[in-house]
């Protein structure tokens, strides 16, 4: 992980005398992955909140939605996030490092699911600028499980391909009980950017593995239906250190992280 800090200098006057007002946050972002329904995890490293001036600083933090979310849900109870204090004083020329929880529920529904929000650290008082900390969550991959508040549901969460294996299988799932919809496979390297591609060469969905593989772009299901599909990466295909398979519809989607070991 980067560790990227970000100072905002402020003008401030007092006492007939003006003094650059400097804070600072690191990390800017934190990626968790494989996180089990029901575990409590403390993301690492901790939150600190970097104080430059000669006079102390009061700060708080509160949990908000991101900007552009496109493939990540919001998580559902912002309970879900904790810290070790809320409001805060970072002393003159000093740091504060603060612990940040994540408690998320042992249902089934959170198998499979990717989060994505962002910590806002605020100054208070006579600070009033602030900080947005993004927080991308995926939880542990469960194949039996495809089960999500969400319309459209896949599972596994996460794929890899061990050395000499060219086919794994998946399973997707419309949840909308009053229409049938047309879903649309892509792929992109980075799952922060909404514009996704076509599958590249050597990498493709089938509907079944037998004499012929023929691939898909697309599939529709009917209401509530739910199918088995096959990824199938050939063995020259080496993708990045993660790719994501883009699973879509009109109204609703999601993703599969995918990697292939190296041998």
């Amino acid at each position: 992980m980067k560790r990227i800090i970000v100072f905002v200098s402020i003008f401030f006057v007092m006492s007939g005398r003006g003094f650059p007002f400097e804070i600072g946050v690191v990390p800017l972002s934190y990626e968790v992955d494989s996180v089990y329904p029901g575990d409590r995890i403390r993301l690492e490293p901790p939150l600190s909140v970097i104080n430059k001036n000669p006079t102390s600083a009061s700060f708080s933090l509160r949990v908000k939605k991101a900007p552009g979310d496109f493939f990540f849900d919001y998580i559902p109870d912002e309970s879900w996030v904790s810290f070790d204090e809320t409001t805060f004083v970072v002393p003159a020329k000093s740091t504060r490092s603060i612990n940040i929880y994540l408690s998320i529920p042992p249902e089934e529904e959170y198998f499979n699911q990717h989060y994505r929000f962002m910590i806002r650290t605020g100054g208070r008082g006579t600070v009033s600028a602030g900080f947005g900390t993004i927080v991308t969550v995926s939880t542990a991959s469960n194949e039996t499980v495809v089960s999500c508040p969400k319309r459209l549901c896949c599972s596994p969460g996460e794929i890899l391909f061990a050395p000499g294996e060219t086919k794994k299988r998946f399973v997707v799932m419309n949840n909308d009980p009053r229409q049938s919809v047309k879903i649309n496979f892509s792929w992109t390297t980075d799952i922060s950017n909404p514009q996704t591609s076509s599958m590249p060469e050597g990498v493709y969905v089938c509907s079944n593995i037998m004499f012929w593989q023929i691939p898909v772009d697309n599939i529709f299901l009917e209401k509530l239906e739910r199918k088995e599909l096959y990824l199938v990466i050939e063995d020259q295909f080496l993708p990045a250190e993660k790719g994501y398979l883009v699973i879509s519809s009109r109204s609703s989607s999601s993703f599969i992280t995918v990697m292939k070991e190296r041998e």
